[in-house]
């Protein structure tokens, strides 16, 4: 691929964000020169595979169509070989702390001397602002801090989900920030800052949950792998192994209902709605429990046998795009998921999901119909559909259909598990995607996997494809061509679990679920303080000094149990232990506090309430309270979860209300009122 072709890229990433990052631009054609340390980067060295010069499966994964320099920029003598290379450069990605950043001279205010036209793309923890700023954190510390590891396992004991989402999500929104700041820099000739930050994506990714609890105080417990919103969602046996089962709306609940004999419960008025299906679901679950128990896995599925991408849809409208969410006559079935009270049934999920959007209703299988289409397709760039092929074709939207009325349109979509390969026919949700890419399995303890609560195989597509999104449209720039762009659920599941496949691959470990410890460092654990739960996540020799000092276990630096990374993952029991009483008689609040003075990754498993109450949060305005017709509170709804230095970060428009705009973009098309009302009386808008 080389859409980005000309575009040079210098990687001063370290772990996951950074490079990763750097890596998807890598794919689509940059130059990208990985620079680091002269003794190598800490991060090459993780998840050892039995190499003899020490790389590991990150490194691996990460470092993809990159050249490598070692360099030391603090060194009397480098400024010269760091000024040319920003000169060269198109774009730095770094996720280093600020100060770090001034001392290797390659912060923004001294990068832009040397090339105006710069993008510096950078991940802190917290962002820049707020009074967490300063501290450090890793993944897990985004997990809890956003109320997503309190929701997920069991009431008793909160659990981190295995896969790094928050690190993955966090680098492909900043790739597509980047992006966005190169079409930006096309326009204007600037340079800009485009920030990312682990807390303001692990927020984005539960904003649903958030915005239901703002406005019903509902204080959701976690209630292992069901759903409160739908049934049966979960996580059952077959006679040799597990499998995981989503249903969610009328369609596929009479499907299952038929699958497993259970026909009558289609009268039942406790299965009458998704909610009712959600409060009835441990019903729910035993019967496919007992439908599947004689089974094996393969037999179950195949009998078996769609994610919500609004929100690519909807980031590409906080970057200022125009969005028309086209949706039925009587309303999608997901402007009613997650109910919140709201007399006109718009749920949290619509909320978060259609800010910055036009509303049009519309029938495009109804006779008369086609011209409406046709005049949309006509005006229109992009066009984002998370619909089968077959559903398309019916619809008059699939590509071979939109070209000819539009040779430079882009169409987006998503599925399950892509077009073609044996499973491209089969519906899944995100459980499925994590479930199949060996995330729950890891997740949790070994006698049941746990599926984690946050979507995050949904969001971490939709961020894809909308940098997949904008990539298409540099490309057009270029060739006058529009194109396909594809994501599929399974396929960003697998990449956010790629490290630990490759470790796999090569080394045949077999690694069973641990429970919120890691097998690669440590300590890494949640651990109980006198009054809540906390996450430590130590990785690293420079981080397990500074807690090693901070708890009182100065004798392990010079233990060899504790002498490397691997060892430490070895011996984690220990690690955590020694931390569990070091906390025990501290409340949360203190043992944090001491944690963020030593520079130790660290943060509260928060709640929903809690997520909503935290100073970080107000002070630095992730969330915009939006009013909406019918709601008796705003709802906390996120933008864009990253911030580019040229744009206000702001909502300028609240969700549409069901066919809200339609005359007016009718109108724009050249629709005169009597074919509207017309339109209308046909039922076709």
């Amino acid at each position: 691929m080389n859409i980005l072709n000309g575009i040079r890229v210098l990687d001063f990433g370290r772990y996951i964000a950074g490079p990763y990052c750097a890596a998807l631009l890598g794919d689509l054609g940059a130059e990208v020169i990985r620079v680091e340390r002269i003794d190598g980067s800490e991060d090459r060295y993780i998840h050892p595979i039995g190499n003899p010069n020490g790389e590991g499966a990150m490194f691996m994964q990460m470092n993809r169509n990159k050249k490598g320099l070692t360099l030391n920029p603090t060194k009397d003598g480098s400024q010269e070989i760091v000024k040319k290379l920003i000169e060269s450069a198109d774009v730095v990605v770094a996720n280093l702390p600020p100060q770090t950043l001034k001392r290797m001279g390659i912060d923004y205010e001294t990068i832009k001397k040397y090339n105006d036209k710069i993008i510096l793309t950078t991940v802190s923890a917290f962002g820049h602002g707020g009074p967490y700023s300063e501290r450090v954190g890793f993944d897990g510390v985004g997990q809890a801090m956003s109320g997503a590891t309190h929701l997920t396992g069991y009431e008793d004991e909160p659990i981190k989900a295995y896969s790094p989402y928050v690190d993955y999500g966090t680098a492909s929104l900043t790739a597509m920030g980047t992006l966005a700041a190169i079409i930006d820099r096309e326009k204007t000739g600037r340079g800009q800052v485009v920030e990312g930050a682990l807390f303001a994506t692990s927020l984005a990714f539960m904003n649903t949950h958030l915005i239901e609890e703002a406005i019903t105080n509902k204080n959701r417990k976690a209630i292992g792998n069901k759903s409160p919103y739908a049934g049966p969602v979960d996580i059952v046996k077959t006679k040799d192994g597990w499998i995981v089962v989503q249903v969610l709306g009328e369609p596929l609940f009479k499907r299952w209902a038929n699958l497993v004999g259970a026909e009558d419960f289609l009268d039942d008025d406790r299965f009458s709605t998704d909610i009712k299906r959600g409060e009835n679901s441990q019903i729910l679950s035993d019967k496919t429990q007992d439908w599947c128990k004689d089974l094996s896995s393969k037999d179950a599925l195949n009998l078996l046998s769609e994610a919500q991408v609004p929100y690519c849809a909807a980031l590409l409208g906080d970057l200022g795009a125009e969005v028309i969410r086209v949706e039925r006559i009587d309303g999608s079935e997901d402007r009613y998921i997650h109910p919140i009270g709201n007399p006109n049934g718009e749920g949290a999920m619509f909320m978060q999901m259609n800010r910055n959007k036009k509303g049009l209703t519309l029938n495009p299988t109804k006779d008369g119909s086609q011209e409406i289409v046709k005049k949309l397709i006509e005006s229109a760039d992009v066009v984002v559909a998370n619909l089968p092929p077959q559903t398309l074709k019916r619809m008059g939207i699939d590509y071979e259909t939109i070209k000819k009325y539009n040779d430079k349109i882009i169409l987006t979509t998503v599925s399950a598990f892509g077009h073609g390969g044996p499973y491209s026919e089969r519906v899944g949700f995100d459980g499925v995607g994590q479930a199949m890419s060996g995330a729950t399995h890891l997740t949790g303890y070994e006698d049941e996997p746990i599926k984690a609560y946050s979507p995050y195989v949904d969001y971490g597509t939709a961020s894809l494809t909308a940098m997949g999104t904008l990539a298409a449209i540099i490309d057009r720039e270029k060739t006058g061509r529009g194109q396909v762009v594809e994501g599929a659920l399974f396929a960003t599941s697998l990449a956010f679990m790629n490290t630990h496949l490759i470790e796999e691959a090569i080394t045949n470990k077999n690694r069973k679920a641990i429970g919120n410890k890691s097998p690669y460092a440590g300590p890494v654990d949640i651990v109980k303080t006198k009054d809540g739960w906390i996450v430590v996540q130590v990785l690293g020799e420079p981080l397990f000094k500074r807690w090693a000092n901070l708890v009182g276990a100065e004798d392990f630096l010079d233990d060899d149990r504790f002498s490397t990374d691997i060892k430490r993952g070895e011996n984690s029991q220990i690690l955590s232990d020694k931390t569990q009483d070091w906390c025990k008689d501290l409340s949360s609040k203190d043992a944090l506090n001491l944690l963020s003075e030593a520079q130790v990754p660290a943060g509260p498993v928060n709640n929903l309430a809690d997520v909503l109450k935290d100073e970080h949060v107000n002070q630095m305005n992730f969330f915009q309270d939006l009013e909406y017709p019918g709601l008796n509170k705003p709802a906390p709804v996120m933008g864009l979860p990253i911030n580019l230095s040229n744009s206000e970060n702001k909502i300028k428009k609240r969700p549409p209300t069901l066919g809200e705009d339609t005359n007016q973009i009718l109108t724009e098309l050249g629709f005169s009122e009597e074919e509207i009302n017309t339109f209308k009386d046909k039922r076709i808008i």
